[in-house]
């Protein structure tokens, strides 16, 4: 019970000081290189030691709030609103996470980026303007190394998809209902051996997926490939509605 009650102390204190604050920063990271507030060791009724962990603590505002998001080693993730009240708690452990506006609404949300063999595996947490909360959107984990498409409410991702980074995919997607769809699909094949190798373009319905165009090449690691991806998705993204 002591690191509950010492963190609600915290947070109560980090709500009073952050009023009198009168700026903000527009992108705050959670991570090794944030300041961190740190607890002294305690000793407990029968006179041990308990360390208590260091707990990552930072503040965005919202439509003229403050909202203070905080995680340690022990805890997952989890946002409090002015009135300490707790409004999102992340399921994951998330090594890190950044405040940003990633669908440009005009409301900060919340990008979760986990450390795992796949790089670049990211949650996202859509600030809900209607309840005032923080909702996760499904299936956004499936798009590794997310991309925004300007202003326009299309995104693409990329991943490897085997021998060696000679084969890998990009799918185009929108964000329907805190739902991720896919809608398009460009795949790379480098690798000998699989039949035809170059570029290859798909519209994506669902389980459908219909070819749209396929580009050949000799077999090898297009190292012109995310610059290809890119291009492709930013100027043909309409043609994918």
């Amino acid at each position: 019970m002591k690191i509950e009650i010492i963190i609600s102390i915290i947070l109560i204190g980090l709500v009073s000081c952050s009023q009198n604050k009168t700026t903000e920063k527009e992108e705050i990271l959670i991570s090794e290189q944030k300041p961190k507030i740190k607890f002294k060791q305690i000793e407990d009724e029968e006179a041990h030691e308990e360390r208590i962990p260091e707990l990552y603590c930072d503040t965005t505002l919202i439509n003229g709030k403050r909202y203070i998001g905080c995680h340690n080693s022990e805890t997952n993730f989890y946002i409090i609103n002015e009135k300490l009240d707790t409004i999102y708690r992340h399921e994951e452990w998330a090594n890190s996470i950044q405040f940003t506006d990633f669908n440009n609404d005009g409301y900060q949300d919340i990008l979760f980026e986990y450390m795992t063999n796949v790089p670049d595996i990211l949650d996202l947490a859509l600030f809900d303007a209607k309840s005032g909360k923080f909702t996760l959107v499904e299936d956004f984990s499936d798009f590794p190394a997310p991309n925004k498409i300007g202003e326009t409410g299309f995104y693409y991702s990329y991943h490897r998809s085997g021998c060696a980074d000679w084969n890998w995919d990009s799918d185009l997607f929108i964000i329907n209902n805190f739902k991720s769809v896919r809608i398009g699909n460009i795949s790379g094949i480098g690798c000998e051996g699989t039949g035809k190798t170059g570029i290859f373009i798909s519209k994506v319905n669902g389980e459908k997926k219909e070819l749209i165009k396929e580009v050949l090449r000799e077999p090898g690691y297009y190292a012109d490939k995310l610059d290809f991806i890119k291009n492709y998705w930013t100027n043909n993204y309409k043609k994918f509605k």
